[in-house]
C-alpha cells in the first residue's frame, strides 16, 4: 500500500506567505497608521499540527500552544489509485473545529474506501483564527 501525503500545503497554510512591502506608501504624519495584527491573532505559530501513519490512513492532531481559544478549518481529499479507471472523484472531507488552550484534537484521514488499493492524501488545507 502507498503513503503518501502532501505537507507542503500545511508547511505553507501555518506560516503563510511572507508580507510584500508596498513601494507606493508614503509616510503622512497626519493621517493614522493601518492597525497591526496582534500576536494574539495570528495563531499560526501556536497552533501544533502533527502527523502519523495509522491503520486506517493519517492521523493529524492539532495542538493548542496559543494563550485563548482558537477555531479551526481543515479539509483534505482521499484519492484511491483506481479513481483514474473507474471515473470516481476525489472523497473530500472537512472539520471545523473549536480548540481551548492547551488542548488537542485528532482526525483520520480514512482510506479504507480505496480497499486494498494505493491511496494518497492531498489538497489538505487548514487555518485556525482567534476565538
Amino acid at each position: 500500500m502507498r503513503r503518501i501525503l502532501l505537507a507542503a500545503p500545511l508547511v505553507l497554510l501555518a506560516f503563510g506567505e511572507p508580507a510584500m512591502a508596498d513601494e507606493t506608501a508614503t509616510y503622512r504624519p497626519d493621517t493614522a497608521l493601518p492597525a497591526t495584527p496582534s500576536a494574539a491573532t495570528d495563531v499560526s505559530e501556536c497552533v501544533v499540527l502533527s502527523q502519523a501513519d495509522v491503520s486506517a490512513g493519517i492521523a493529524f492532531t492539532f495542538t493548542n500552544s496559543c494563550e485563548g481559544p482558537i477555531r479551526c478549518d481543515f479539509r483534505w481529499s482521499l484519492i484511491c489509485d483506481a479513481d483514474e479507471t473507474t471515473g470516481d472523484s476525489p472523497r473530500e472531507s472537512a472539520q471545523s473545529f473549536g480548540l481551548q488552550s492547551g488542548r488537542s484534537r485528532t482526525y483520520v484521514a480514512d482510506s479504507t474506501a480505496c480497499g486494498d488499493d494505493g491511496w494518497l492524501i492531498g489538497n489538505d488545507q487548514w487555518e485556525c483564527v482567534e476565538r
